[in-house]
């Protein structure tokens, strides 16, 4: 008989990707517990009969709590839950560290002088994406290179979020409760989790940066609210529609901030310009790396705007429609109840940034998945949470009983949590195996740090702090395409269902391998390492 939670993973799997587009569901002591707590509470809510009156009591027991209080204690344990879930996936090489490798090695150059170097792909960082904000964290490579500094600073910047979600909810609505729903529906956010899973992105700092700005001009530090606006231009050049978006915001809702509005709005829409047409190409060998992601709009970037300038529809058909792109869009608002909608005029703040994900021809953009909604969402918790604001001031309209209205609050709270907790990424600790993990570990200590190497996509991070570092290609040529590797670290058990993979790799063993010019040095548990021999090494053993 097949073990029924294999059978119960299968089929929650079905639905998940073949109902809903979602990725496959596996059980995890994590997940599963939270979604069963929430489904019998949801059910209890709805079907008992005194649920009413404990309701009742949980709701007054949360109006009595210190807002600042409940939004420091939600902080810190969002932070260190997700620096132990990030470290457990580094340590175990089981996250996708490519680009966490890319950052670390950019920081590790930058730090000793070759600025913004990136050794993965042999080019310059800032003719990918433009962030000089990276000289910032560039010192902490002099402490100890080591790209835990990233993940650490990803996890703490979510935390700020956090911070600011309840800072701006308990001034906008004074009331502990609502602080506490706003954070619930923070830390359960499916598309957060998504973000920390997936290694290390610039972008992430996307969200304690655009709410921290925007709980600025709420309690009128206009000076700290422009601080933000440029910090976020330095972060990427996705944030700059963000910047514009406040700053147009500002000028149409907010009468007595509409010089700040202009400065904003002027300043991040120039410096996109000259970010997108001069210094991306200028570093990127006088092309816009990822202009492919946007071909649908032109060959090229003034095309592309002439083009949407001139045919609204474009932008409406491109935007919403092609790929069914509008679903995604309600996927995002699903995710808090749909509560920006009670808040139209702050729900506009997610029109430019959501409009750049949207309009791009590549799945990943205008899905919204893997970290780039970090681009939309803090203004999609903004709106939300002046849609807490707008229903609480609605409360006293509604036709339902005192009682009733907490009961039925407390029913599509629930449910929200449910559906996010069910569509919240998987973290890969189910994926660790003790045994390969103190393996790959055992051959990489045989790699001295000043080696070059060519290593797996999961292990280029922990070899990320040197000189030159890249990892395996599929084609034997493009392994020595720049460069020639002194070391190869291969790992057969990551790659053994992937038969591509496999055979490409044992065909890169072989020539390595030829006329002894690789020597196997380490090898444990499908993880080998194989060391360039000396040319008089070689010859005195052929």
């Amino acid at each position: 008989m097949d073990n029924p939670l294999q059978l119960l993973q299968d089929w929650l799997t079905y639905v998940n990707v073949q109902l809903l587009g979602l990725k496959p569901f596996r059980i995890d002591p994590i997940r599963v517990p939270l979604l069963v707590a929430g489904c019998a509470a949801l059910v209890w809510a709805a079907l008992s009969s005194n649920s009413n009156v404990h309701i009742t009591r949980l709701c007054d027991w949360g109006r009595a709590r210190s807002c600042r209080r409940m939004t420091g204690v939600v902080a810190v344990l969002l932070v260190v839950g997700l620096t132990y879930l990030s470290l457990r996936q580094y340590y175990d090489f089981t996250a996708e560290s490519y680009d966490l490798g890319i950052y670390s090695s950019v920081l590790w150059h930058t730090a000793h002088g070759n600025w913004f170097y990136d050794a993965l792909r042999n080019d310059h960082f800032l003719g990918d994406h433009f962030g000089p904000i990276l000289l910032a964290f560039a010192p902490l490579y002099l402490v100890k290179a080591s790209p835990v500094w990233l993940l650490l600073v990803q996890t703490i910047a979510l935390g700020l979020g956090a911070l600011a979600v309840g800072m701006l909810t308990a001034r906008l609505t004074r009331n502990a409760t609502l602080v506490s729903v706003a954070l619930l529906l923070y830390v359960a956010n499916p598309y957060l989790h998504t973000l920390a899973a997936l290694d290390f992105h610039l972008i992430a700092l996307a969200i304690p940066v655009f709410l921290w700005m925007l709980y600025c001009l709420e309690t009128a530090r206009h000076a700290w609210a422009l601080v933000l606006g440029g910090v976020a231009l330095l972060v990427e050049e996705s944030l700059a529609p963000g910047v514009v978006s406040i700053g147009v915001y500002l000028m149409v809702f907010r009468r007595e901030c509409r010089w700040i509005g202009v400065t904003l709005a002027a300043t991040a829409a120039l410096w996109f310009l000259l970010v997108v047409a001069v210094f991306l190409p200028y570093h990127g060998n006088g092309a816009l790396t990822h202009w492919h992601r946007f071909d649908n709009l032109g060959p090229d970037f003034k095309t592309a705007v002439f083009n949407l300038v001139t045919n609204p529809w474009l932008v409406f058909h491109e935007g919403l429609v092609t790929h069914y792109k509008f679903f995604y869009l309600v996927r995002l608002l699903l995710a808090v109840g749909f509560l920006p909608l009670l808040a139209w005029r702050e729900a506009t703040l997610m029109v430019p940034p959501a409009l750049m994900m949207l309009l791009s021809s590549e799945a990943g953009l205008f899905k919204l998945g893997y970290h780039y909604s970090a681009a939309v969402l803090p203004f999609v918790l903004y709106s939300t949470i002046h849609g807490l604001a707008k229903l609480a001031e609605l409360r006293g309209e509604s036709p339902l009983g005192w009682m009733q209205r907490e009961r039925v609050a407390f029913c599509l709270v629930m449910a929200v949590l449910v559906l996010n907790i069910y569509e919240v990424r998987e973290y890969r600790l189910n994926d660790a195996d003790h045994g390969h993990t103190v393996a790959i570990n055992t051959v990489l200590e045989s790699v001295p740090r000043d080696a070059s190497v060519r290593a797996e996509v999961n292990l280029v991070a922990r070899l990320s702090t040197r000189s030159h570092v890249a990892p395996i290609e599929d084609s034997v040529e493009q392994n020595f395409a720049w460069w020639t590797p002194e070391y190869f670290v291969l790992d057969f058990r990551t790659i053994e269902d992937n038969a591509g993979l496999d055979r490409s790799r044992r065909a890169l063993v072989a020539h390595l391998m030829e006329d002894d010019r690789y020597g196997l040095v380490s090898g444990y548990d499908g993880v080998l390492a194989l060391k360039a021999r000396d040319p008089s090494e070689r010859a005195s053993r052929l």
